[in-house]
């Protein structure tokens, strides 16, 4: 399968203040108030364009080598703009281009909230020992564009209960839900595949 993202990039400029510890020799209390401000620049940011992941198992399955992603305007099977967020689920050959769902506007304020959570730990990790941390962020050249990521779902029931295992199609990186450790997950998971491209190509030589 494979699946839409946004990938976006930014630059961003950060203005802070907080409480840090210890204070000055000679000022009495525990905290002093600081104020300041960083910049950087972020890339590689990725919205699931569709309803396929959440973004807990997107954190999970990352991460994608971007620069192999097919852009999503320039696949054949595509369907309609990614930017309007309707394009269909289509079957390209050997895989499925997943419904892309989520037009760019709807996606930038989810890569915002991204970048300030991060930029909010990123101050904490700069001041230290800190409290009432408040961040200002401003964001500058922020650019989202679609590629298409693969990616294998499996699903399974156990005992009466579905679980769903994820194969990130770059790095085979596995992920998802399993009733056992995940060595044995991943054992499974192994297994499965083998058992998928044997009768495939049992198919193959059939024909």
């Amino acid at each position: 399968m494979l699946v839409p993202y946004w990938v976006f990039s930014a630059e961003v400029e950060t203005r802070y203040t907080a409480d840090t510890s210890p204070p000055p020799p000679g000022r009495n209390g525990d905290w002093r108030p600081v104020s300041g401000k960083r910049k950087q620049r972020y890339s590689g940011l990725l919205v699931c364009g569709s309803n396929v992941l959440t973004s807990a198992e997107t954190e999970d399955i990352s991460p994608f080598e971007l620069s192999r992603g097919q852009p999503f305007d320039r696949h054949p099977s595509s369907g309609r703009d990614a930017e309007s967020g309707l394009s269909e689920s289509r079957n390209s050959g050997d895989a499925i281009v997943e419904q892309f769902r989520a037009p760019r506007k709807l996606a930038r304020p989810i890569v915002r909230g991204q970048i300030e959570r991060d930029e909010q730990l990123a101050c904490q990790r700069e001041l230290g020992k800190c409290r009432n941390v408040r961040v200002n962020v401003q964001l500058a050249a922020l650019v989202g564009n679609p590629v298409l990521v693969p990616l294998w779902i499996i699903a399974y029931s156990y005992k009466s209960e579905v679980h769903r295992v994820l194969i990130n199609g770059q790095t085979g990186k596995v992920a998802g839900s399993a009733p056992f450790a995940t060595g044995k997950l991943t054992f499974v998971v192994l297994a499965i595949v083998a058992a998928l491209l044997i009768a495939g190509l049992l198919i193959t030589i059939r024909h």
